[in-house]
Order: C-alpha cells, then structure tokens, then sequence
C-alpha cells in the first residue's frame, strides 16, 4: 500500500491516535518510531500491527519481515506524521500489553519498582534505563500520569520500556497482593525520621516505590509502607532528581543482593 498524501484517511487516524492518549489506550496500540525502538519493541515480544516506511529516509528494512502490514509513504506524508526530525524513515504501530502481578514467581526473593504518579517522560524514560541494568521482576505503574509508551519516554528509556515486565493494576488490588505475598513496601522520603538507605537490608521480597516530581509517594502508600527511607546527602541540597534519586536507591538494593549481604 502507498500513500502520498496527508489527507489519507489512514493519516488522519494516526495522527489522532497520536494526540490522543485516551484513545490509544481504548485500541490497546503504541506508536514506535525508530530502527532502534521498533527493535526493542519486537524483542519485548510485542505484537506488531503495521508499519509506515518512507524509503528516501532509511535503507534498514530488514524489520519489515515482522508486520503483517507494510505502508510505504512519501517524504512529505512521514514529515507530517513523525514526532521527532530524527526517526529514519520508520514508525510502527504495535499492540499494548502488559503483565499481570498474579504472574510473577512469588516464591523468589521479588524485586519490583512502583512508579507512584510520575509526571514527566524525561524522568520516567531514565528510570526504566536504570531498571533495565539490575533485571527488575516487574515494574508497577500507580496513579500513572504519563503513557508509559509516550515517544519521550521511548526515547529516553533507549527502547528499554519494551523490555521491561511492565505491570498496569487498580491500587485496591495492589495493596491486597502485596499484603498477600508478604513483600514488603519501601518508600524513599526526605523526612527527618526515615532510616538511612544504607542501614537497610534489602535483600527480602521488596517493592521500591518511586513518588512523583512534585508530591513524592501518595499517602496511602506512604501509609501502607513497611520501611521509609532516605538518601543521605551533604552540601546545601536535599534532594535529587526524581531519576537519580531512583538509581541511588536501586542500585543499593541491586548490590545488596549481589553481594548477599547489606551495610548494616
């Protein structure tokens, strides 16, 4: 099939579903750009639907193999469709997926990251890069503010988002199953009576919750939490980047269970 033109229907349909967060949720799609991201996607064993090719901007074709559907459009039709200058002539259409907690191998020491309400795709992008080098079981999205599979967050995870056991669940049964399979809730804060990240032992089943830029973890898992902890830190700043702050924390407890042992 070949459009040339941005009035194509098919244009004008990818072009809303790309506006439209609430509407790719309801056809269950994602929209991949990039020979890297749609590599990472096809890894991640999503299933792809079709694909948009504009062969003046890319020779890498050897992806094609893998839709059931090849869509070659002009120059002009991938310029206006395209969320960034720079995306090599591909962008596929993939269908969402995701895991379910009753799923995962509950008799293992898990290692889970809850993402409690994060706002910006820069962040939640660098957080799953960070998630992606110590081999999370499972990543749980709560109050989630922002498309997981936003272009900004693709991009910033390097692709690394489609790798990833990522977990979609209403809070009422999260609390339940976490309760259920006695891991424990550890919650990084800046208050003054949290215990300092390296007294921790981490080695148990545990769930590392990471709060949002502007309001930190909500209060029923701040609540709910068997451990709150902070990151110890000198000079005249008290906190960090919500990213870092997260790959301090991870890789601590990533160590811990590296070496088998904790700083205690």
């Amino acid at each position: 099939m070949n459009i040339y033109s941005n009035k194509n229907l098919k244009i004008k349909n990818l072009l809303r579903l790309q506006k439209k967060y609430g509407l790719r949720i309801e056809q269950h799609l994602i929209i991949v750009e990039g020979l890297r991201e749609i590599e990472k996607a096809l890894q991640g064993n999503y299933k792809p639907k079709e694909i948009f090719i504009c062969k003046d901007l890319t020779e890498k074709i050897n992806v094609l193999q893998h839709f059931p559907r090849i869509i070659e459009i002009s120059r002009k039709v991938f310029e206006k469709i395209a969320y960034r200058k720079k995306s090599g002539g591909l962008i596929g259409l993939f269908y969402r997926h995701a895991i379910k907690l009753e799923n995962l191998n509950t008799s293992k020491a898990l290692f889970l990251l809850i993402l409690d309400g994060i706002e910006k795709p820069g962040n939640l992008g660098a957080i799953l890069r960070s998630a992606e080098a110590i081999d999370l079981d499972g990543i749980i999205l709560y109050k989630s503010k922002t498309d997981i599979f936003h272009p900004n967050v693709i991009r910033a995870s390097l692709g690394t988002v489609f790798t990833q056991k990522i977990i979609e669940i209403a809070p009422s049964k999260l609390f339940f199953w976490i309760k259920k399979n006695k891991v424990q809730l550890i919650v990084s804060s800046l208050r003054n009576d949290a215990t300092n990240l390296y007294h921790s032992d981490l080695r148990a089943k545990i769930a590392v919750v990471i709060g949002s830029e502007s309001f930190g973890a909500s209060k029923e898992i701040i609540k709910a939490s068997d451990k709150i902890l902070k990151i110890p830190m000198r000079g005249n700043i008290d906190s960090l980047n919500v990213s870092n702050a997260a790959a301090v924390i991870l890789f601590e407890a990533f160590r811990q269970r590296l070496d088998g042992i904790s700083s205690n």
